[in-house]
């Protein structure tokens, strides 16, 4: 139902805009540096994990026969990798819909992702050596 003001003289009943969360100059929606971040969390962030996770997948599965430990780690840190993307694409969206508090969700997605690329970026090509000396001498 729309609201209407009564004029001065309450005779004629104009009706009124509702107000829209419009910025400074009435653009609505996200735009800008936002726009990028959300396309990253979204997008181009996902596909480049996905890219890495099966890198990773295909650099340790010809080792798997040897060791099944190093399998269930790999599994691990893949499945660690996709909650953090999962999430990443969730904070994505929340930014991109502008909902309340979305702004601590991706601050705590990014957190996720750093703590979940962090340990493989390092150990994996410390595991890979370490995994072909074990084999160069046993």
């Amino acid at each position: 139902m729309d609201d209407f003001v009564a004029s001065a003289d309450s005779r004629s009943v104009a009706p009124t805009r509702p107000r829209s969360p419009a910025g400074k100059h009435g653009q609505t929606g996200v735009r800008g540096w936002l726009l990028v971040l959300c396309l990253m969390f979204t997008v181009i962030g996902p596909a480049l994990s996905a890219w890495l996770m099966v890198n990773e997948y295909a650099m340790f599965a010809p080792r798997f026969v040897g060791s099944p430990g190093l399998q269930g780690a790999v599994f691990v840190s893949l499945v660690i990798t996709a909650c953090a993307v999962a999430f990443g694409i969730y904070a994505g969206l929340r930014l991109w819909r502008i909902r309340p508090k979305a702004v601590t969700t991706a601050k705590q997605a990014l957190l996720a992702g750093l703590a979940a690329d962090t340990p493989p970026t390092d150990q994996s090509k410390m595991v890979v050596d370490r995994f072909s000396v074990c084999q160069a001498c046993c």
